[in-house]
């Protein structure tokens, strides 16, 4: 992130990170499962869920497994496996937390913004939540807040955090482009962590080198996309050798 020409606010802010509970645990299997465990089962077996490029399985379209994951409770977190962005929050935490102790003499503290929409939380769960994502972020203050992505704007974004991570990346910059609010604010010194799904308007049977060089190039005057498979929003289920971008 180029950090050469912010105020200090922002300077400060772009070391803290933002994330959502569903991008460190995979209810997206856990929803799956109480459709069709038959399914769930074999497209983990065979490899077609953590590999997918689009929310479908098999007879389950993407349009049905969206309505029916826009219902999802707090009671599909029991169920739900972690994902591999617990460890890449903690590589990108030790990264972030030391370019600030840098650059700020000795202050290495960042905020970590986990975001637990819909799930409505007692403050118990609230604070259990805390202590976790605090272990994957070990020099860190952990906000929990509870916001649909239609008020995670971009101002939101420029004013606490400069790194991202979405699994509905760019619809949610799709949706703010629509709106008009992310003309509104600079985010070039931000980064978005995120998958490349098909399916939310890209014109696209599969995913290549040149559909994702393209999305990257038409994103860049607004954000920093850094992109990779679906996979790691996945159960972490793979072997160390198969955690590639």
């Amino acid at each position: 992130m180029n950090i050469n020409n912010l105020t200090d606010d922002i300077d400060i802010n772009i070391y803290n990170i933002y994330l959502e509970l569903d991008t460190i645990l995979d209810t997206r299997h856990t929803t799956l499962y109480s459709m069709s465990p038959d399914i769930a089962d074999k497209v983990i077996a065979n490899k077609t869920y953590t590999n997918r490029v689009k929310d479908s399985f098999e007879l389950i379209t993407n349009k049905i497994f969206k309505l029916v994951y826009a219902t999802r409770d707090k009671l599909h977190l029991l169920t739900a496996s972690q994902t591999f962005i617990p460890e890449i929050l903690t590589v990108t935490a030790l990264k972030l937390s030391e370019e600030k102790r840098l650059k700020n003499t000795g202050n290495g503290s960042i905020d970590v913004y986990l975001n637990c929409y819909p799930y409505e939380l007692q403050e118990t769960e609230i604070n259990t939540l805390q202590a976790l994502v605090k272990t994957m972020a070990v020099d860190s203050n952990v906000v929990v807040i509870n916001k649909p992505p239609t008020e995670i704007t971009p101002k939101w974004v420029r004013d606490h955090v400069g790194y991202v991570i979405m699994y509905d990346g760019i619809s949610w910059v799709n949706y703010h482009l629509s709106t008009g609010d992310f003309l509104k604010s600079n985010l070039t010194n931000t980064t978005l962590l995120t998958p490349i799904i098909l399916g939310e308007g890209l014109p696209a049977s599969k995913i290549d080198e040149a559909l994702i060089d393209d999305i990257i190039t038409k994103l860049k005057p607004l954000i920093n996309l850094e992109y990779v498979r679906a996979k790691f929003f996945s159960m972490n289920i793979l072997e160390p050798d198969d955690i590639k971008k």
